[in-house]
């Protein structure tokens, strides 16, 4: 499936949004990623469901987590922290958004972002039960407070990896 990505603007607001695959992320220019200069690292293991906060060789943080369904996958292999990233976004497609979300892969396609939430910014209190096994469409879930700390502290660059 190509993805495509469609930009309008919110009447509410003004803002330009662009649409893949059916989510409204902020319109952010995005930059090429280039060798990480940051001293963090992320480690997201699909079989324990935890990401792994380094800096340098000292661990940092160990986050629960939730990665892609069985027909939704996350992506395996080696990506960097891209620039788009922001506070909110919600999916019409999905009928749920989540908070503190940051790009790892194809510009706005794959996050790491909070449990889902929906319209009203509430979370969904059937899929924040799903924190720790296989649940999202392909992006990685974490607590509200460990996305919080990601979209704070991680920077554009930091080099991600993903394995089985």
């Amino acid at each position: 499936m190509k993805n495509y990505r469609y930009v309008y603007r919110s009447i509410q607001t003004g803002a330009f949004f662009s649409v893949v695959l059916g989510l409204m992320l902020p319109n952010i220019t995005s930059a090429k990623a280039s060798p990480s200069t940051s001293s963090y690292r992320l480690e997201v293991s699909l079989s324990s469901q935890h990401v792994l906060v380094y800096q340098g060789d000292r661990l940092l943080a160990d986050m629960l987590a939730s990665t892609g369904s069985p027909h939704e996958k996350t992506p395996l292999g080696h990506f960097h922290i891209q620039a788009e990233r922001g506070v909110w976004f919600y999916s019409p497609l999905y009928h749920e958004g989540a908070k503190y979300w940051i790009s790892f892969k194809n510009h706005g396609e794959f996050l790491f972002h909070s449990i889902p939430m929906d319209i009203h910014q509430q979370i969904l209190k059937s899929e924040a039960q799903k924190l720790g096994q296989p649940a999202s469409h392909g992006c990685v879930r974490l607590s509200l407070k460990d996305a919080q700390w990601l979209y704070t502290h991680i920077p554009n660059g930091t080099d991600v990896y993903i394995h089985p």
